[in-house]
This record gives structure tokens, sequence and C-alpha cells, in this order.
């Protein structure tokens, strides 16, 4: 018996496994495993089996949530959520940007570094507008990558590349996480509805990266 999303599930199950290859674990879908709405995956590092991962389809919210409940290993769940975030994306777009917000006393920022073919090409900040404020750095971040968004659909970039540090900004955009707040939901509708294709790509803050680090310090004076 076929279910009926099995092939959705199966083709985000393969994309995920590619990546998770290339990163030195292996991996196989759980043929006997699909349900209408799920299926799992096995997944080893250097032969060793660590556990199954769960992925999960959402027809309502057409989005793939997915369980590391059942892995052995807990070190392994932040490489395998970058797999996972990384599944499907190119190795690089012409167009990239970092985005970060900031919160100081009271006020909020936004900073933005926009980055073609890896070489700086603008720089934004400022502050935010009232309804971004009370989800404080949060809020900041997803008025960056608004503006980013919208400077795409101004100049006609049909892709583009946002780095992130806060892993909401991603979620809510394409349906993982639950949009409970008027300003989550707004902002995952505008997302979704603008027309450009973003690949979503998560940083670690204050790791070092130099385009993350000046985005943090764009997003400080904006919110100063």
């Amino acid at each position: 018996m076929k279910y009926p999303y099995e092939e959705k599930l199966k083709n985000e199950a393969e994309k995920f496994l590619a990546i998770v290859r290339d990163s030195g674990y292996s991996g196989r879908i759980i043929p006997d495993s699909y349900r209408e709405y799920s299926v799992k995956v096995a997944v080893s590092k250097y032969q060793d089996f660590i556990g199954y991962i769960l992925i999960y389809y959402s027809p309502k919210r057409n989005a793939f949530p997915i369980n590391f409940q059942e892995l052995r290993d807990g070190n392994c769940v932040s490489l395998l959520e970058n797999c996972w975030q990384s599944r499907g994306n190119p190795k690089s777009t012409e167009w990239e940007a970092y985005v970060d917000g900031s919160y100081i006393n009271r006020k909020v920022g936004y900073g933005v570094v926009l980055i073609k073919k890896k070489k700086l090409e603008h720089e934004w900040y400022g502050n935010v507008p009232t309804e971004f404020r009370h989800s404080r750095q949060v809020g900041g971040e997803l008025y960056a990558v608004q503006k980013v968004v919208e400077w795409c659909q101004k100049e006609n970039i049909p892709e583009i590349t946002i780095y992130f540090d806060y892993l909401g900004i991603q979620k809510w955009a394409t349906g993982e996480w639950r949009t409970n707040l008027l300003l989550t939901s707004n902002y995952a509708e505008f997302i979704r509805n603008s027309g450009i294709r973003i690949y979503w790509r998560k940083v670690k803050s204050h790791s070092g990266n130099h385009w993350n680090q000046r985005a943090d310090e764009l997003a400080k004076k904006g919110a100063g």
C-alpha cells in the first residue's frame, strides 16, 4: 500500500540524506516505516548506529517538521539539524545576506550585510517599527529579513541566501513552527507570498563568523 504523501516524504528524506553523507555520516530510509504523514530514517556515524530520525509532513502548512527524539547520541543533533535546514540548497547563490537584531535600553535595531559574489555590496541598519519591538532582538532580525526581501523584490533578484542566528527566522517562514503572534504570522505570510526564493542558512551567534559579527555590530548601531 502506497500512502498519499509517500513520494513527498521520500524526496525530502533523500535530499536530507545526501547532505548527511557529505558530512561524514550515513543513513537510509526504513522502507516499512512509511505512514500517511511520516517516515523514519536510520542514521549512523563511522558505521556506528546512532538512532532514528522521524520526518513528518503537514499538508495544511506544506511543511516538514523533524523529530530527533530517537537519536542515541544527542551531540549529533545540532549537525543533523543543519543538514536538514540545508537540504536542497545550492552550494551558493549570487546574492547573500547576513541579518541580525539587537535590543539595547528598550530600543530595537536591525542590521543587514548584503553580499554579491562574496564581495560586500551594501550595509543597512536602523531602528525597527513599533510592531517589531515587543519581541526585542528577534523582532529586529525579522525586520532585517523583511528589508532584504523587499530589496530583492525592488531589484528583481529572484533568489538569495540568508544567514541568520535565531532558528525561528527560518522555522516561522517555512511553517515548521506555529506562528502564535500577529508579528510572526504577518512575517510568515509576507515571506511565503514574496515571490523570492530564499535559501536559509543558520550560523552560530558570536562564533567568529565575520559577516555575522558585522550584522550584529550594525544591529547594535541601529538600536543605539
